[in-house]
Formats: structure tokens, sequence, C-alpha cells
């Protein structure tokens, strides 16, 4: 089996991250295969932020929470060192579906280098709040983006889940 189809089947979502940072070397090469993800009509729609100051990790944590009324002391980020949140472009013809297909890339690329990552959904109710907005303009997101997901991503501090039950929902004619 060669590496790509290796990472396909070996990916998993982690749930528990050990606190060492991941390095600014790996987080550049998981965000530039993110770049080289397909998108409609080569739109490139999305727009990612990635985060490993501990008190902007926090400050996302705490609208997350709020946004989505978690209990307060809730982690939806399973303490992950490095949170990437994904936007796109309103406007565009599939910003969901190109933001989607870049962190796909990211999370195999991150899965390649050695390091574990979960999609986070709840971002989004968190950073379409009043909050959430704020903080993106202060992070640099350009007007028109709307939060598509997040990454959290870094090292897997346990064993690696158990091999998943996959549905075969496909037909061959």
């Amino acid at each position: 089996m060669n590496e790509a189809m290796k990472n396909i089947y070996e990916r998993r979502s982690c749930r528990n991250f050990l606190p060492h940072q991941i390095t600014k070397s790996e987080l550049v090469e998981v965000l530039n295969a993110g770049m080289q993800a397909p998108s409609a009509m080569n739109q490139q729609s999305w727009f990612m932020v990635a985060v490993q100051d501990a008190t902007k990790v926090e400050q996302i944590r705490k609208i997350c929470v709020n946004a989505c009324n978690m209990p307060e002391e809730k982690n939806p980020f399973y303490r992950a060192p490095t949170i990437i949140l994904v936007f796109g472009k309103e406007g565009n013809i599939a910003p969901e579906k190109d933001a989607s297909m870049a962190t796909l890339n990211m999370m195999l690329a991150a899965q390649s280098l050695g390091l574990a990552t979960c999609w986070i959904n709840c971002v989004i109710e968190g950073m379409l709040s009043e909050d959430g907005k704020a903080l993106a303009k202060s992070f640099g997101v350009p007007d028109g983006y709307k939060p598509v997901g997040s990454l959290a991503i870094g090292l897997s501090a346990g064993d690696k889940p158990r091999e998943k039950e996959v549905l075969k929902n496909y037909v061959l004619l």
C-alpha cells in the first residue's frame, strides 16, 4: 500500500492531545497542503487562521463554549495546542465544500507527519457570535468569510483509536 493510501486508512480523530506544541515548519507544511486542495472553478474559497498562542486558543475555547451552551470547563478542542480555524468566502460557488476539502488535505498531511487531528464543528456557532466575529476580525479574517470548521492539531496523548466500522455505502455497476 502506498503512503497516501496508508494515511487515508490510518487517520483517526484524536480526542486527547499532549500539551507539546507542533513546530512552525510542521504547521506551515500542513497549511500548504490545505492550499493544494481542489476547489470549484479554482476559486480557492478558503482562508485559514492557525493559532498556537495559548491565550488566543483559550479565547476561542471560551467563545465556543458560550455559543454552544457547553459547561464552562469543557474543552471542545481536547486541549490541542494548535487550532486551525477554517473559513469560506461567501458568494463563491462552493465555499463550504472548498474549505472542507482543504481541511481534509490538512488532516492527511498532519497524519503523514505523525501529527494527530480532530475536526471541530462548534467553531461555526462560536465564530458567528458577536464575540467570535470580533475575534476573527482581530485575527485578520477578511470581510465576507464565514466559518466552516476547524482542526485541533497536535501530538496524540493516547493510543490510536480502535479500528472504525466502515460502512460500504456504494454500488458497483
